[in-house]
């Protein structure tokens, strides 16, 4: 068996580009940050994207992956793991910000846990997953950078729950089957600012298939409905600390 697309490139899974090359811009923001992702898929489940945001000059190359019982490869973090990173660190930052106290001192380690109820069929399938947790000690004084990549080693495999039961060819799915659907790409835009609203999350899809238009359409209306990004966006988040 050959290697995955991510492996076969040769290339580090995150990095850097100048933003002139990529011919990326992030979306106009009347208040702080906005943020435009495009994506892509490179095999079932592994996933590649670029990311340009208003706060910073660079645009960022990132790769995703899922585990074996989800016929990944498991040679990237998965995607959920990137939904989390950036609600952490911020608040993680706000923190350090408010205590006035440099970066090494503070640390936030936040659990959530990913389901959907409700039924794909029928066209009600949404994320249920419960508020986010941040405990404030310390458990990351064992990460070393991978090599010069400066990529986090792999430490396990994201683990299923008890809950995990679905339809085939959902996400959660032992056995998957993903008829007329070749490859598909993802424009999204999302704006966030301290203390207030996120704006709303626009996404553009792009689908290769053979299939009927209204193929097509049932897709995106429940990727729509099941995207996490979506789903936290309009659900007022609601943190507990635990020091």
């Amino acid at each position: 068996m050959g290697c995955s697309p991510l492996e076969a490139s040769g290339l580090p899974l995150f990095f850097p580009l100048d933003r002139a090359a990529t011919g990326r811009t992030p979306p106009a923001a009347s208040s702080g940050v906005a943020v435009r992702t495009a994506a892509g898929s490179l095999s079932r489940m592994q996933k590649e994207a670029l990311v340009v945001t208003t706060a910073a000059a660079v645009t960022w190359r990132l790769a995703s992956d899922e585990a074996p019982y989800l016929l990944g490869d498991d040679v990237a973090p998965p995607p959920l793991a990137f939904v989390r990173v950036g609600p952490v660190t911020d608040f993680a930052e706000r923190l350090r910000q408010a205590a006035g106290v440099p970066a090494a001192e503070v640390t936030v380690l936040q659990d959530t846990r990913y389901t959907m109820k409700g039924s794909a069929t029928q066209g009600a399938l949404l994320p249920a997953d419960p508020p986010p947790r941040p405990d404030l000690r310390d458990r990351f004084s064992h990460l070393r950078p991978q090599g010069d990549r400066g990529a986090v080693r792999r430490d396990a495999v994201t683990p299923k729950t008890e809950e995990e039961t679905s339809s085939e060819g959902s996400s959660l799915a032992e056995t998957q089957e993903r008829k007329g659907l070749r490859a598909f790409r993802v424009i999204q835009d999302t704006g966030f600012r301290p203390g207030g609203a996120a704006a709303p999350v626009v996404t553009h899809a792009y689908l290769d298939t053979e299939e009927e238009d209204a193929f097509a359409q049932e897709l995106v209306a429940v990727g729509g409905r099941t995207c996490f990004v979506h789903g936290r966006c309009r659900t007022e988040l609601d943190v507990r600390v635990v020091a």
